[in-house]
């Protein structure tokens, strides 16, 4: 395994215990966790409307985009 694979793999596993240590420590484990993904989902709009493809999304992916959301 090459140093920088191991180190992705090193600061994965360090950034998932952190994220259990919050998640459990947390008064309402429920609306941490709302706030944490809705968090997440404002940060990451940005890089997701950036990286649309130039013509839309393709009608075939909409069901997907809306079941996803849904989800």
């Amino acid at each position: 395994m090459t140093q920088p694979a191991l180190a992705l793999v090193v600061v994965a596993a360090l950034l998932h215990a952190c994220w259990n240590a919050l998640a459990k420590g947390a008064r309402d484990q429920t609306v941490f966790l709302w706030l944490s993904v809705s968090a997440a989902s404002l940060a990451f709009l940005p890089v997701g409307l950036v990286r649309l493809p130039p013509g839309g999304v393709p009608g075939a992916a909409l069901p997907f985009v809306a079941a996803t959301i849904l989800i």
